[in-house]
């Protein structure tokens, strides 16, 4: 048979799931997962992101912590950091910024989150390229 196999121009979500054996209700989860407004929360502004849903909504909870527990940003850092080495594997960098700054770098694919959380921008990801993987330029302002 094959996707779209009345030449209809349009394929439906079973179809594409059906073709490439693919579980149509795992789908449909995984897209509920990162479409769900309500599953974003409201005093998060995204500046830049490459990531998954699961994992930018885990990092913004480690950093509630950080910024619940500590003062000083470069403690707000460490703490983003070693929590998310442990639960994610290591190489990770953070940059906590209070203020405006302008920001150009590389990164892995699916591995940049750039946010803005009680007036400071935190930006986590992986700027070191492994294997073929290529990085990924971006120019991110915050003002």
């Amino acid at each position: 048979s094959g996707i779209n196999a009345e030449h209809t121009g349009v394929i439906t979500l079973e179809e594409f799931c059906d073709v490439l054996g693919l579980e149509l209700k795992e789908i449909q989860a995984r897209l509920h997962e990162y479409t769900d407004p309500d599953a974003w929360p409201k005093d998060v502004t995204i500046l830049s992101d490459d990531m998954s849903m699961n994992m930018k909504l885990r990092i913004i909870e480690i950093t509630r912590e950080a910024l619940d527990k500590h003062d000083h940003k470069k403690d707000v850092s460490k703490y983003i950091k070693e929590t998310c080495d442990a639960e994610f594997s290591k190489l990770w960098h953070v940059v906590v910024v209070r203020g405006q700054y302008w920001a150009y770098y590389s990164f892995e694919p699916e591995r940049n989150f750039a946010f803005k959380l009680r007036a400071t921008s935190i930006w986590f990801g992986k700027h070191l390229c492994l294997g073929n993987q290529p990085a990924i330029a971006t120019n991110q302002p915050n003002t």
